[in-house]
């Protein structure tokens, strides 16, 4: 029973987020998984780089308030 319960991130993802940010209006177009990214900080030549599992954009701004 226990093993029935359990989820793994892809489908927490796509069982529970996905239509959840749907629900909000957010299209699938405005959604980005998995998408590497890389800042820099500060005024030093040392960027630090990253991944978000999931990324909303709308007009390149966060359509969520």
């Amino acid at each position: 029973m226990i093993e029935n319960m359990l989820m793994n991130g892809e489908d927490i993802r796509g069982k529970l987020l996905l239509p959840y940010l749907n629900n909000l209006g957010i299209y699938a177009s405005e959604i980005s998984l998995e998408k590497s990214f890389s800042i820099r900080l500060g005024k030093s030549e040392c960027p630090a780089a990253g991944r978000s599992d999931i990324l909303c954009q709308r007009n390149e701004k966060n359509p969520i308030h």
